[in-house]
């Protein structure tokens, strides 16, 4: 007999044995619905982004979220955390995306939790003022919104470079000079694409100059120059210059595509020639 059937017999002219089926049901937990991820409050507790960044440019800036769980029981499940920059501290139609990571959360009652985000790249917007905003999303559709308490300041990229003479050698006729390039700008710079001549002046601004010049090309040195970066760059005897004989100060000038000066360095003293 199966022993998952119970046997029933019927009385009457004729005997016949019929059976019920009963079914054994496994026993079934259920849950109560809860608020979604999306109820969870976030708030930008800290960044490390400058004051001022640059549009379409990388950036190591990382930004915190508290995500604060208001309700009376754990919440807990599939999250999207996005990071928005907004000329408003409201998320409208205007606003550009920065990052989004995808992250299963689980926060109990009453409690946060802190996740960091890397920004990686700040987006290609129009200068200007922008406010952080951190926006978490479930998949029931429940959205919070929450913006960083200061704001961020976007400057188009701009490309400088200074020079200067470091300090003289005791002939630099014979020995040459160093030159000190320097990236003031808030962009990398490429240098391959430039060149440079070096001359004498007889006077301290370099406008008047005297004799030849010796032209040469960066050549066997790095090709980019990273914001706030140095480069020191060797230049061969002044001796190679033709020029009568004089006091005069040495000039080096950096030139850009088509011939344009990009900078002018001047040596702060003067050197004997002839």
């Amino acid at each position: 007999m199966n022993p998952n059937r119970i046997g029933f017999s019927k009385v009457g002219k004729t005997c016949r044995s019929s059976f019920a089926a009963l079914e054994f049901l496994e026993p079934r937990l259920q849950f109560a619905a809860g608020a979604g991820v999306g109820a969870l409050v976030p708030s930008i507790v800290g960044d490390t982004l400058p004051a001022t960044v640059v549009a379409d440019s990388k950036t190591t800036a990382a930004a915190t979220i508290e995500l604060t769980n208001d309700t009376a029981s754990t919440v807990s499940g599939p999250a999207k955390i996005a990071l928005f920059f907004s000329s408003t501290p409201t998320l409208g139609s205007g606003a550009t995306r920065i990052t989004r990571i995808s992250k299963v959360v689980r926060v109990k009652a009453d409690h946060s939790q802190s996740i960091s985000i890397k920004l990686k790249a700040i987006p290609a917007l129009a200068d200007g003022t922008y406010h952080l905003i951190a926006q978490i999303s479930d998949s029931k559709g429940d959205v919070s919104t929450a913006a960083a308490p200061e704001t961020v300041t976007v400057a188009p990229p701009s490309e400088s470079l200074s020079v200067a003479f470091a300090p003289l050698p005791a002939n630099p006729l014979t020995s040459g000079a160093t030159v000190i390039l320097t990236n003031t700008g808030n962009s990398p710079v490429a240098l391959l694409p430039l060149s440079y001549d070096q001359g004498y002046s007889e006077d301290a601004a370099g406008q008047e100059s005297v004799g030849s010049v010796i032209g040469g090309f960066f050549l066997g040195i790095a090709t980019q120059l990273k914001v706030g970066g140095h480069l020191n760059l060797h230049l061969g005897p002044f001796d190679k210059l033709s020029a009568r004989a004089g006091m005069y100060y040495l000039t080096f000038t950096l030139v850009g595509i088509g011939g344009s000066t990009i900078g002018l360095a001047v040596s702060p003293t003067q050197v004997t020639v002839g």
